[in-house]
């Protein structure tokens, strides 16, 4: 009973977070939760990665309401999809090392997978190949990949926020100003 509860503690807490904060389009939340800080954020960085090109989790991913994204969005004629992705990339560059590409020099390890996998869509056999690694490996070093570019993104956000640049939300899908979201 007490391993099932340890599971499920923090999944209760992040309700009861988001309970207590009521958002509004066009206002800012009542209280200091943010989308970088739920647990789910891995997750949801995980699933736009997955589906950079098009699909549900890309579509309906919580992230599109960032305000990194919804700047970069206006920026891209409304467009929030081409917003998240372009901000996906971004945060992808931002882990580039410096100097020449190599593929299988460690410090380019985790750019090489995110690139590969993410921006061309390149098979994991392939890539593992190219990397001189086993899948497994890959894998492994693809959940710290993701990681960081949850971290990356979680910055970038927490800069746009104290630039001044949230002034107002981005859309929620043609959601009218007022109302609770």
């Amino acid at each position: 009973i007490f391993s099932a509860l340890e599971r499920i503690i923090p999944e209760i807490e992040d309700i009861q977070r988001r309970r207590g904060v009521l958002h509004y389009v066009g206002e800012q939340a009542l209280s200091g939760f943010s989308l970088v800080e739920a647990n789910e954020f891995r997750q949801w960085v995980r699933g736009a990665l997955s589906h950079y090109w098009g699909g549900p989790k890309l579509a309906t991913s919580p992230l599109l309401s960032l305000h990194v994204v919804g700047r970069v969005a206006r920026e891209r004629d409304g467009d929030a999809m081409k917003g998240l992705r372009t901000v996906l990339k971004q945060a992808i560059e931002r882990l580039r090392p410096d100097g020449q590409r190599q593929m299988t020099a460690p410090e380019w390890v985790l750019y090489n997978i995110l690139e590969l996998k993410f921006l061309q869509g390149r098979r994991v056999r392939e890539i593992a190949r190219r990397l001189a690694m086993s899948e497994s490996d890959l894998y492994r070093k693809q959940r710290i990949a993701i990681e960081a570019v949850s971290q990356t993104l979680a910055e970038m956000e927490r800069e746009e926020l104290s630039n001044g640049n949230a002034d107002s939300l981005p859309s929620q899908g043609g959601r009218e100003e007022g109302t609770p979201v």
